[in-house]
């Protein structure tokens, strides 16, 4: 993914799963549903969960979208914001407010956070 190449599918199905935070093109599911929905169809976006990725520890559910704003709750009580408008992710938890130090194209390379001021 590059920073001028991602926008989010119009209907964007969202697949939280314990390796990580997959986006599809939900024009391509074609009217199927649930677990069906996804079968066949290759990812948009894989976020990765790993050790000072965006996603540090497995995603549960996206809990809100507004625009390109897209929140998901993870294990651990952290909630992710990914703003595919900027190109970047924030986590908030009991232990604060931080940001990834890098762009979403960077999100899988374990850059880490950086605590938000």
């Amino acid at each position: 993914m590059t920073d001028d190449l991602f926008n989010l599918p119009e209907k964007p199905l969202f697949s939280c799963e314990s390796s990580g935070f997959h986006i599809y093109d939900g024009a391509q599911a074609k009217g199927a549903v649930g677990l069906n929905a996804l079968k066949g169809l290759t990812p948009l976006l894989t976020l990765q969960v790993g050790p000072s990725n965006v996603f540090e520890t497995r995603p549960l559910r996206v809990v809100k979208r507004h625009e390109d704003v897209v929140s998901v709750m993870c294990e651990g009580g952290i909630t992710v914001d990914l703003d595919f408008d900027a190109l970047a992710a924030s986590k908030s938890s009991d232990a604060g407010e931080f940001v990834y130090v890098a762009g979403l194209d960077r999100a899988n390379d374990g850059l880490g956070y950086i605590l938000k001021r």
